[in-house]
């Protein structure tokens, strides 16, 4: 049968052929229809589905009854995946997830942190900032030297010890009573002091002469005071006391105090009695204690070389020393006079010596009221009454060293005074 070309022919009645090809993809010859099909190429016979599309008779069908209700539509949506959220040091753009490599708290992420630096080539960039002497001492020279002269005392030694707010708590055990009790309550010791008498504990094999250092946190019950006495569990010649004041019931009050251990080597520790020879009174109620500790040796720093320090130094508690200088040297002076010995007297005149006990450590203490020298001190004289600022408040502080001078100035007027009556009577 001849080749009948169709180009550019429309409106075409039927047509019968013994071949029909079509001109193939690449343009460079003609493929036969009946062949294509057989292939799969074309539209023939579809004859099976994947599920949930089935084939029956040649009708294409789906099934959905899977998710025909809303629990099963509900459970299917279950296994799907939910909005992402991103949490610490991950961000999400888009379809990508970062991670800045800021957190470093399980083994995987620590080895992804480390495989950027498996390879030599890695290393070397890490360090390129110091593979020369001269970036070595840059580095260097921004670091601490090693204090050779510093040593530390990092941990207490413990006599006796009590946590009563740990999951576990731990109580002080082994109080003694008399007319006293004591119970654990949750968070803290519960001290029953009645009769002049709360409780007591005995330590023994101690070092005598030792200095033992007490911590403890107090709160008010029903008595707001407590008395804290040491004897040596003989009797109660030089015993050592000191008493907690001012004690609330809404805060605690942490009190800290040193005593040394007698002659003996043992003492007992007393909580609320009042010792034969005592200074003090003890009323009758109950306090609360807890983080009680002993310890024979407190946490420190030692420096055996000179410190200069340009700041103030603040200190909670005793500062000890071998002697304490401060400079006077005439070349650091200017407009030097004589001082007033009527401006010296004024201050000695209206400044009293005074008792007292302090609301931030325990015990009865002597001393003057700063406000009674401030009222009365030269306005232009600065170095007697200052004001620090490192409490909750402000407070007004004194230079006790340097009343000295208002003692001095006093003791020349009157020896100035008794010359002059020693020249009248040998006159």
């Amino acid at each position: 049968m001849p080749t009948l070309s169709l180009n550019g022919v429309t409106d075409l009645g039927n047509v019968h052929a013994d071949t029909l090809n079509l001109r193939n993809a690449t343009g460079t010859g003609y493929d036969e229809i009946k062949t294509l099909i057989a292939a799969g190429g074309g539209s023939g016979a579809v004859t099976s589905a994947t599920s949930p599309l089935t084939i029956t008779s040649g009708v294409l069908a789906i099934n959905l009854t899977t998710y025909a209700t809303a629990a099963a539509l509900t459970t299917a949506l279950a296994l799907k995946q939910n909005s992402l959220v991103a949490g610490a040091s991950i961000t999400i753009t888009g379809n990508t997830i970062s991670f800045d490599n800021t957190l470093y708290f399980t083994g995987v992420q620590v080895a992804l942190a480390l495989a950027a630096y498996v390879s030599t080539a890695s290393l070397n960039t890490l360090i390129a900032n110091y593979s020369t002497t001269a970036q070595m001492n840059t580095a260097l020279a921004l670091k601490q030297n090693t204090l050779n002269f510093q040593t530390e005392t990092a941990v207490a030694t413990y006599i006796d010890l009590s946590n009563e707010t740990a999951s576990t708590p731990v109580y002080i055990s082994g109080w003694s009573t008399s007319t006293g009790s004591f119970t654990n309550a949750t968070g803290y010791q519960v001290i029953n002091i009645s009769g002049n008498a709360g409780v007591y504990k005995g330590y023994t094999s101690m070092t005598a002469g030792q200095t033992i250092y007490f911590q403890c946190d107090f709160k008010m019950s029903t008595v707001n005071h407590a008395l804290l006495a040491v004897n040596n569990a003989v009797g109660w010649s030089g015993m050592e006391e000191t008493l907690v004041t001012n004690l609330t019931t809404t805060a605690w009050t942490t009190v800290k105090w040193s005593f040394t251990v007698p002659s003996n080597g043992q003492f007992n520790m007393h909580i609320g009695h009042v010792g034969t020879g005592s200074s003090f009174g003890q009323g009758n109620g109950t306090v609360f204690i807890r983080n009680f500790s002993l310890t024979a040796t407190p946490a420190s720093t030692n420096f055996s070389e000179r410190i200069n320090v340009t700041g103030p130094i603040i200190s909670q508690s005793t500062i000890s020393c071998l002697s304490l200088v401060q400079t006077s040297d005439e070349s650091i002076k200017t407009n030097i006079e004589d001082a007033s010995l009527d401006d010296l007297k004024e201050i000695f005149d209206a400044t009293e010596v005074k008792t007292y006990t302090r609301t931030d450590v325990p015990g009865k203490r002597l001393g003057f009221i700063a406000q009674d020298i401030q009222k009365k001190k030269p306005k232009d004289i600065g170095n007697l009454v200052f004001m620090t600022y490192e409490e909750d408040q402000p407070l007004l502080a004194l230079d006790y060293s340097r009343l000295v001078t208002v003692l001095w100035g006093v003791c020349k007027s009157q020896q100035k005074q008794i010359d002059e009556l020693i020249a009248k009577v040998n006159a």
